[in-house]
């Protein structure tokens, strides 16, 4: 997404979020990328490295 300005919150989750299983909460929910390949949970704030999303 290199250059995209987002306004929102609601435009970070629609361009940028990803679906996956948390292993710390234990929810299906949104993750969103943080730097160096982590990603962020939605639900409990749990940061991780999953680089296994991009497949």
């Amino acid at each position: 997404m290199g250059g995209a300005i987002v306004e929102g919150m609601d435009e970070l989750l629609m361009l940028r979020g990803e679906e996956h299983d948390c292993a710390d909460c234990g929810t299906v929910t949104i993750f969103l990328p943080l730097e160096n390949d982590e990603w962020v949970c939605t639900a409990c704030d749990g940061a991780v490295l999953l680089p296994v999303f991009a497949a």
